[in-house]
């Protein structure tokens, strides 16, 4: 299932994307952040250490060495039997192989039916091999062109889902799955942006994601093989209310509780970032501190986009199942007008070539 999508800005992805190496330090870390994200979703304690391991721990150092002595023996064992199956001795094997010449550079391999087979270099070198190399083709593909355009697109599969960030270049009539990403929750919204939050000003390449999960992820597309976004705008997991006003203090700038049904970037103001959600709120993002900085409550039912004005930076636009469309001045964000609509909103958008008007 392909659930969204978003163009990315030509000419601001890196030409050789930077590719990730994770060192035991890194892998022990994402395990212990994978087991508590576990913990959160089922409940459960730690995972246990298979049964086995158990066993040979559990016994003492004693046994522990017994059973690898025991191994071990086995495994002698095996090797001694595949020796003697043939009845033929180490330099028997070496002499018919040739395997003592085996390392000089274009020896000729004899016996077993391997006369006439040179070793070469490479496979430029080798006159049998017509076909280009394929390393030379993936290096090609590896490489953004100036005239490539990028777009990416959230997948769902059976068991995962993720990001595919697709290559398309029209002059070349290509296009192709450059890298992509993987995903802890289905992804139901994208947004392009340029905002490097660790380094303000900064020109980036990135894609906010929002899904069924509450937060916000950030993630860098200029990096191959990454396993954590860039940085996160983290909402809040539902509490048990016990009295309406503790339940409004929660609630107060604190970001979502629910699914992140849409995402806008301001362009005018690059470091705000606006998202909508299935709690019936639009919160508004200060990505340079990655907090939450004022939620809007002026649906009252799931706001499923939300659109900032092309020109005048503090203008919003919002539509949600409440079947209705509103525009909002941030400045003052108790005052909005609002349009009845039909029907359920699916999307809003500016027009951009009459920006007093706007498509639902």
């Amino acid at each position: 299932m392909l659930t969204c999508g978003i163009w990315v800005k030509r000419g601001i992805a890196k030409e050789v994307p930077d590719k990730v190496e994770l060192h035991e330090d890194d892998i022990q870390r994402l395990l212990e952040d994978t087991k508590e994200k576990i913990k959160d979703i089922d409940g459960n304690e730690d995972l246990d250490l298979d049964e086995e391991k158990q066993t040979i721990l559990s016994s003492g150092p004693n046994k522990a060495e017994e059973i690898t002595e025991e191994t071990n023996e086995t495994i002698d064992e095996s090797i001694d039997e595949v020796k003697n199956e043939d009845g033929d001795s180490d330099d028997e094997i070496r002499a018919e192989y040739g395997l003592d010449n085996y390392d000089e550079e274009g020896a000729i391999m004899t016996g077993a039916g391997m006369s006439g087979l040179m070793y070469f270099n490479s496979n430029e070198e080798d006159p049998y091999i017509t076909m280009k190399d394929t390393d030379e083709e993936d290096k090609e593909d590896f490489i953004i062109k100036k005239e490539d355009n990028l777009f990416v697109v959230g997948k769902m599969e059976e068991d995962y889902s993720c990001l595919d960030v697709y290559v398309y270049n029209e002059e070349e009539d290509s296009c192709y799955v450059h890298h992509d990403i993987l995903l802890d929750s289905f992804p139901l919204c994208l947004e392009w942006l340029s905002f490097d939050a660790a380094l303000e000003g900064k020109s980036g390449n990135y894609v906010a994601v929002g899904s069924m999960e509450s937060d916000i992820q950030i993630w860098d597309l200029d990096i191959i093989d990454t396993v954590e976004p860039a940085f996160t705008l983290a909402g809040y997991k539902k509490k048990k209310k016990k009295k309406k006003k503790d339940s409004e203090t929660n609630n107060k700038a604190s970001g979502h509780c629910d699914a992140v049904l849409s995402i806008s970037w301001n362009h005018n103001v690059k470091n705000v970032l606006a998202s909508g959600s299935a709690d019936h709120t639009v919160v508004l993002w200060d990505m340079s501190q990655c907090a939450c900085v004022h939620t809007l409550k002026h649906h009252t039912d799931k706001v499923q986009s939300i659109s900032w004005h092309p020109f005048e930076s503090q203008s919003l636009l919002t539509g949600a199942f409440d079947k209705t469309a509103n525009v909002l001045d941030c400045r003052s964000p108790n005052e909005f007008k609002s349009w009845k609509l039909t029907g359920e909103c699916e999307e809003v958008m500016w027009d951009k070539h009459s920006p007093y008007n706007f498509f639902c």
